[in-house]
């Protein structure tokens, strides 16, 4: 008798794809530092703070968490 076949699943950890992604960690510190001086100088946010911001957001609307099923009630 033939073994059933099987279906073999891969799915990459979306994390790990982001973590990849993500701008440099280094950069946000200095990108974050830059702003939060900003602001208590009563300055607007740099421009390079908000493209920091901005890369990060492009990055989590590229790769989405996976949809997790609803509880049953």
């Amino acid at each position: 008798m033939a073994e059933p076949r099987r279906t073999l699943r891969h799915s990459t950890d979306y994390r790990a794809r982001r973590a990849a992604e993500y701008p440099d960690v280094g950069d946000g510190l200095d990108a974050l530092a830059k702003a939060i001086r900003a602001l208590a100088d009563g300055q607007p946010i740099p421009a390079e703070s908000l493209a920091w911001v901005e890369a990060c957001e492009a990055v989590k609307a590229r790769i989405g968490k996976p949809k997790t099923p609803s509880p049953k009630s």
